[in-house]
């Protein structure tokens, strides 16, 4: 994100009012969740979005990608 992030803000500066789209396929379907997933749980990664802004993600066969809550074995959510 440390990349990306200069340009993030900079395309949403320009246009406030548009949503964010992450798509990717296979390998980077599973990227894509974990990319869409770091904005909507990651502060330091969703401060870099306006207040409100929508977030969707499409991933096309993506590997399956889950977080274990706080490094227990159990999950508090699972997308494949």
């Amino acid at each position: 994100m440390d990349l990306a992030s200069s340009s993030i803000k900079q395309g949403f500066e320009k246009y406030s009012d548009y949503g964010l789209l992450i798509c990717g396929h296979s390998l980077g379907g599973g990227t894509a969740v974990i990319v869409t997933l770091a904005f909507l749980y990651d502060s330091s990664v969703s401060s870099l979005l306006p207040e409100g802004t929508r977030i969707q993600c499409v991933a096309l066969a993506p590997p399956p990608v889950y977080r274990w809550e706080d490094g227990h074995n159990r999950c508090d959510w699972f997308i494949y």
